[in-house]
């Protein structure tokens, strides 16, 4: 790691103590480098972040060293605090992320260059490109065409040799499996999500290959 980036990095982490995004920082820069983009380098590289919400992993490629980073947040169409893409735009203008495209669009209607990312990002954010969809994917073949055209289109966008990161919760859990709560996720619709294997089969009929799955 270059001092640059290793400042960049240092100064991202900082600004996220003060705007109280964390309180330390390290479990932060431990999911980043361990569990979301591990053994990745940024350097000079293209990602597209679907659903960026905060854009705190928009954020980490940018200091990273990555050449463009495109952020995607539909909810971004309001301005001030309310908007949860505000958080990248004073991430961003506080430490000179140029880097960074913040974008008010939904996946479906950006129209990027082909063959363009390196890494395409969903942190979370699967379910919500097309939520009944999602929902009725299994059982439905018109549920199953949508979303294999949207990471058709996904792979349309990616370099050759690029990545897909995807994360999200699986559709049931010991709690839901009883009808309670779970009262470590309150708020997870379980219903609203699916296992990892139904990913990875709609990916893989979609172009992708070489998945892998960790927990």
């Amino acid at each position: 790691m270059n001092d640059n980036v290793s400042t960049k990095k240092q100064e991202l982490i900082d600004l996220g103590k003060e705007l109280r995004l964390w309180k330390r920082g390290l479990g932060y820069e431990h999911y980043c480098l361990h569990q979301l983009f591990p053994s990745f380098s940024f350097q000079d590289k293209t990602m597209l972040d679907i659903g960026c919400g905060s854009g705190i992993y928009s954020a980490w490629a940018a200091v990273q060293g990555a050449r463009e980073v495109i952020s995607l947040e539909p909810s971004a169409s309001g301005s001030g605090p309310a908007s949860p893409v505000e958080t990248l735009r004073v991430i961003k203008a506080k430490l000179n992320l140029e880097n960074i495209g913040i974008k008010k669009e939904t996946f479906q209607s950006y129209s990027g260059s082909q063959s363009h990312f390196d890494l395409i990002l969903l942190h979370y954010s699967i379910n919500h490109l097309d939520e009944e969809c999602c929902i009725r994917l299994r059982d439905n073949p018109e549920a199953w065409k949508v979303y294999k055209q949207i990471f058709e289109k996904m792979f349309g966008l990616l370099k050759d040799g690029g990545i897909i990161v995807l994360t999200d919760c699986t559709n049931r859990s010991f709690w839901s499996d009883l009808g309670m709560v779970n009262p470590f996720s309150p708020t997870i619709e379980w219903f609203k999500h699916q296992p990892p294997h139904v990913w990875v089969k709609v990916m893989t009929e979609a172009g992708f290959c070489e998945p892998r799955i960790t927990w």
